[in-house]
């Protein structure tokens, strides 16, 4: 089969980072390795080195802390010598205007340091895995062995050359704790500066501007893009022991120098509207504090000391004004006031249907380090059922009855190939027919085509089908540079009507491939611009009802963007923080207006959860039900999962955690109360569920005839009909 592609761009500039990102490396120690861990801030380190992967940055027990600055928490992170590095993704690439970095390190072993100078730190213009250390590093943070024992530490641009470096004056042992600053300025048309400054001055930590005293240096090529920021393991010439710690980034001075008082929240909480009876929450986040506490109304919440707040029974009593309270040892600070408003119980119900839970079936792992091997579903409308994708142990795709959980069989997978994860993510065409792609952090390699980012189509599901490859010319968005692409996947329509939408980990660029005969025999490539501003780890991609995309990630706002097939223009039009940070990948049901959001909660001994929300109002959604997953929470670093709607079902996966099928119904009515007193029955229903009328019949003998006895007066809580005594036995129903 020949395919003929051409291509729309969606291009788009570089979006600026929302606050600050924070990392503590606040994990245990059991974890051992950097590599795989996800920040507060949801942010993922990737591997930047040579597999098998050999000398890692690993987990350090305790941390590190500077004069001045706020007091850290966690543990820090120790590395150095020979072996693999580890990358911090950020959550869009940076091109313009001032980029920080700053971290507290000790250095622990100097023997063998290079006398000339080398780096272990920096700015980075990749993301993702790589099978080798990093080379594009600007503000590169050098060091190099000085008389007796000593060091000096220096700045490098881009350059590596040696005596291009700039060295400061001073000296220092191992083990001076020491705090530095690095920046790196775009300067367009122009050249590019780098600076260091070396244990700031305390007088200068939260200012608006950084103080003199800096390193510069302008020397070397300027990096097109900031994407990510590595620690390196790359050289026996560099220091064999460093323990790094509190490493903050961002495009201000005072983001990257917080000085000590009480802890900052860097998540606050969201208003809330959720259904009575059912489950309601609060979240927020001050990665500073050492303890927490809730308040309603002005008053402390018994056993509220997590920085979520569950609220398992919402009752018109739990009403009202919520703060979170976070303490450390300069003080305590108080999060942005919200509100929960509780909602009648007149909305449909979510019901767990089935489960398949990690590790039950051969195709549904639960991996150790917390990289999902099972990341998306599809659900096949025309023969009902739930299409998973597998990669531990061999690619397979399973097919699994939608009503019953039960597997069927596998999908055929002969010829396909390629990226570094292959078919990572998996959807189904109005038509019955299966599109899947490949993950790969350099789609436009021209020396290797399994670098490529590949775009598959099954006619349908049956077993015997073979896979066709749709897609493998190189970047989708025609970009030269090593972008990310394969994290996300959104089909619509059918035949030679279907559209396939993708786009990249930095969000600047998308594509949306359209197919142009019936029998799907060739495709065009439209690539854009876009701005999202948080990387395709865990988001979902999702076609509107017109000719728009929405996105959502863990910690992002719900965005939508108006695309022109014409013009490959690109524009967000709607951007609505309303959910939980707890939230992830959505779903919606823009016909019943439902979402349908992945929750990765963070209590102990507490599942994950598939959240219905009723989003009429979409800026103030209402939590009308919750189906935890299979399992209690398991790693999950990416927030890697979907949800699909169908006609009265939904179904979602939580990458380690298991898959869960749920119905969603017609809420019950209330309990119908009778009470008989001197022959007079009196059948009262509550006042907190209105709308409802009362009717009677005589006989449950087809064909019935109900009448009606009208709504009831209210008489105390409840609505209330009195039948006299004089009446006949009667069966009796309330009806809405």
């Amino acid at each position: 089969m020949k395919w003929f592609l051409s291509f729309t761009l969606l291009f788009t500039t570089s979006s600026a980072w929302a606050g600050v990102y924070y990392e503590p490396f606040d994990y245990s120690t059991s974890l051992t390795n950097l590599i795989g861990r996800t920040t507060v801030d949801g942010l993922s380190w990737s591997q930047a080195g040579p597999t098998p992967i050999t000398n890692q940055p690993t987990i350090n027990a305790g941390n590190l802390s500077y004069p001045g600055l706020a007091a850290g928490i966690g543990n820090s992170v120790n590395f150095g010598g020979n072996g693999t590095s580890a990358r911090l993704n950020l959550p869009v690439g940076m091109t313009s205007g001032t980029v920080y970095y700053s971290f507290i390190f000790q250095l622990t072993n100097i023997a063998g340091l290079s006398t000339g100078g080398i780096f272990w730190a920096g700015f980075n213009n990749s993301v993702g895995t790589s099978g080798s250390n990093p080379t594009v590093v600007d503000t590169r943070l050098d060091v190099k062995a000085a008389a007796g024992g000593t060091y000096q530490i220096g700045l490098d641009k881009s350059s590596g050359s040696t005596p291009l470096i700039v060295f400061a004056p001073n000296t220092y042992t191992t083990n001076d704790v020491i705090f530095v600053v690095g920046s790196y300025t775009f300067n367009p048309g122009g050249v590019d500066e780098s600076r260091l400054w070396i244990n700031p001055p305390s007088s200068s930590f939260g200012a608006s501007t950084p103080p003199d005293g800096f390193l510069s240096n302008t020397n070397g090529a300027n990096i097109p893009v900031i994407s990510s920021f590595v620690l390196c393991d790359r050289s026996t010439a560099e220091p064999r022991g460093i323990i790094a710690d509190e490493l903050l980034i961002s495009t201000n001075w005072a983001d990257v120098t917080p000085p000590a008082g009480p802890p900052p929240f860097t998540i606050q909480p969201h208003n809330q509207r959720a259904v009575l009876g059912a489950q309601a929450y609060f979240d927020g986040a001050a990665p500073r504090a050492t303890s927490f506490q809730w308040q309603h109304n002005g008053i402390n919440v018994n056993g509220a000391t997590n920085s979520i707040l569950l609220i398992s029974n919402a009752q018109s009593s739990d009403a009202g004004t919520y703060t979170l309270l976070a303490v450390n040892v300069a003080g305590t600070n108080t999060s942005s006031a919200v509100t929960l408003n509780i909602v009648q119980p007149t909305y449909p119900v979510l019901t767990p249907l089935w489960s398949i839970a990690s590790g039950s079936r051969p195709y549904m792992t639960s991996d150790s380090s917390a990289a999902p091997n099972q990341d998306c579903i599809a659900y096949n409308a025309l023969s009902n059922q739930v299409i998973v994708v597998n990669r531990a142990g061999g690619l397979s795709v399973n097919v699994v009855d939608g009503t019953t959980g039960a597997d069927l069989y596998q999908l055929n997978t002969n010829g396909i190939s390629g990226g570094n994860a292959v078919l990572m993510e998996i959807a189904a065409s109005d038509d019955g027919a299966i599109y899947a792609g490949n993950m790969t952090v350099n789609a436009a390699n021209p020396n290797n085509n399994n670098l490529q980012y590949r775009l598959y189509r099954w006619a349908n599901t049956d077993s015997n089908t073979l896979a066709t490859l749709l897609w493998s010319a190189g970047d989708p968005a025609g970009q030269t540079a090593a972008f990310r692409w394969g994290d996300t996947l959104a089909v619509r329509g059918t035949g030679a009507d279907t559209q396939v939408a993708v786009d990249e980990f930095t969000g600047a660029f998308a594509a949306i491939f359209t197919t142009t005969d019936p029998a799907v025999q060739s495709v065009n490539q439209l690539p854009y611009f876009q701005i999202y501003g948080q990387s395709t780890q865990g988001r979902s991609l999702q076609f509107g009802t017109d000719n728009s995309i929405w996105q959502k990630s863990r910690n992002a706002p719900l965005v939508q963007s108006s695309f022109d097939l014409s013009g490959f223009q690109m524009v967000q039009v709607t951007n609505l923080d309303v959910f939980s940070s707890l939230i992830g990948p959505v779903q919606m049901d823009f016909t019943r207006n439902f979402a349908a959001a992945l929750c990765f909660n963070n209590l102990a001994n507490t599942a994950d959860s598939l959240d219905l929300y009723d989003i009429t109002d979409m800026s103030h959604p209402i939590l009308l039900g919750r189906a935890p997953f299979p399992v209690v929470h398991r790693g999950n670093d990416n927030s890697f999962g979907n949800a699909v709607f169908t006609t009265d079902r939904i179904f979602a996966i939580d990458g380690n955690n298991g898959i869960i099928a749920a119905t969603i119904g017609a809420p019950p009515g209330p309990p119908l109360n009778i009470v008989v007193t001197s022959g007079n029955a009196t059948l009262s229903w509550s006042t907190n569920t209105p709308g409802f009328t009362l009717q009677k019949t005589t006989g449950l003998t087809s064909p019935i005839s109900w009448s009606s006895l009208g709504s009831g007066s209210v008489v105390g809580s409840n609505y209330s009909v009195t039948v006299g005594a004089a009446a006949s036995p009667a069966f009796f129903r309330l009806v809405k």
